[in-house]
């Protein structure tokens, strides 16, 4: 009695059953989520510190000249979006008071520093005002595009998350 094992057969079999298990991965995105945003934190540590600079961006907008001297003399060293640091701490540390919203296949974070009326002083910059030019508190380059996306794949892949990024690089 002989056995003949088709490996094209096999292979066929456990690729449908692997694709099952990414595909039940990938609707449940809840555990990479931390990760993610550890992701997002570093990413804004980085543009408050370089002002806006990244290696896709110029810095922010200068402030204008009449803001800036009085900015120098009421808060001397601040840097721009950075009068009180309210702003820069809700979007750089995940225990300030910012927004995050997880669902099983979507991330939503950003600022939620509120000032007087209500508004969200991120989104306040971002658009800007008559008197004020627009400077975008989070600014997401393709770096960290590339980098949240290999973290995502790591995790649908089963790969420990503890560990320094593993997946295989695909040319």
């Amino acid at each position: 009695m002989q056995a003949i094992l088709d490996a094209n057969a096999i292979a066929q079999v456990g690729l449908r059953r692997y694709l099952h298990v990414l595909q039940g991965r990938s609707r449940e995105l809840y555990p990479v989520w931390d990760k993610v945003l550890d992701i997002l934190y570093k990413a804004e540590q980085k543009l408050f510190a370089q002002e806006g600079r990244t290696e896709e961006h110029d810095k922010w907008e200068k402030l204008s000249p009449r803001y800036a001297a009085w900015k120098k003399r009421h808060y001397p060293g601040k840097g721009i979006l950075t009068l009180t640091r309210g702003l820069r701490e809700s979007m750089t540390y995940p225990f300030d008071i910012h927004h995050v919203e997880k669902r099983p296949r979507r991330l939503t974070w950003g600022s939620h520093h509120l000032v007087s009326g209500g508004h969200d002083l991120g989104g306040i910059h971002a658009e800007g005002r008559d008197n004020m030019l627009p400077r975008e508190p989070i600014r997401i380059t393709q770096h960290n595009v590339d980098n949240i996306a290999d973290t995502v794949v790591d995790y649908m892949l089963d790969i420990d998350l503890s560990q320094p990024r593993q997946a295989w690089e695909i040319e």
